[in-house]
């Protein structure tokens, strides 16, 4: 499942790379990448004695080099730049529950930037009260003893077919942020987003996104991979 972990992982900073371009020439859309360094984690919950690799937009561009990566709590969580995957990535581990602020200092171009982001760790907990595909109830999925845990990520498989409703119920203190999205082969660099209760043609779809916070406003991602784990 390692593999997968990366490819999520990597997803994420892609989509990000991918949908910021546009309007914006690339020149001061690259300037803005690079401001953003480590904002993309700001105020993500993050799951207790598990990591994640971070590769950051824009510390992947050329010309940038990070000098320091540093955690205001380094009992709650390290933070350790550059791995055997990427150089330029940054390693979180969370080790105990509580909170932290990651900083970095890069350079670009001969200029310094300085960057920030608030994590918050806790327990793995399954914020479903119900999550049903049509008549099935596949809320276990999402269970610790069951379900593929990265980080401030959280995927669960099972393989459903057909055109069916996919409903579901949150437990307290926990709300989407946004509406859930799907991913198929054929759209793997764009999000569609859809409403609850919306009967989906699974036979075309991958995953489901579901995006999530709690109480405090910290952010996480529980996904639905639509096919037999592997």
């Amino acid at each position: 499942m390692k593999i997968v972990r990366k490819i999520v992982a990597i997803a994420f900073i892609a989509a990000v790379m991918v949908l910021s371009h546009g309007t914006v020439n690339a020149a001061n859309r690259t300037l803005q990448i690079v401001k953003e360094g480590l904002r993309p984690s700001d105020k993500s919950l993050c799951f207790l004695n598990y990591g994640t690799t971070w590769n950051y937009a824009a510390f992947g561009i050329e010309g940038v080099e990070v000098l320091t990566v540093t955690s205001s709590n380094e009992s709650v969580c390290k933070v350790t730049l550059g791995d055997s995957y990427s150089a330029n990535s940054v390693h979180y581990d969370y080790l105990k529950a509580g909170k932290a602020t990651i900083k970095a200092t890069y350079t670009y171009k001969g200029k310094t930037y300085k960057s920030s982001a608030k994590i918050k760790v806790a327990p793995f907990v399954n914020p479903f009260k119900s999550v049903k595909v049509g008549s099935k109830n596949i809320t276990k999925v999402f269970d610790k003893s069951k379900a593929d845990i990265y980080g401030s990520n959280c995927t669960g498989y099972t393989k459903v077919s057909g055109k069916q409703v996919l409903n579901y119920t949150l437990k307290n203190g926990y709300k989407m942020y946004q509406d859930p999205s799907i991913q198929t082969k054929s759209n793997y660099n764009k999000r569609i987003y859809f409403k609850k209760n919306k009967k989906l043609d699974l036979s075309k779809i991958d995953y489901v996104h579901f995006y999530i916070k709690d109480k405090e406003g910290y952010k996480f991602g529980f996904g639905w991979g639509n096919m037999n784990r592997q």
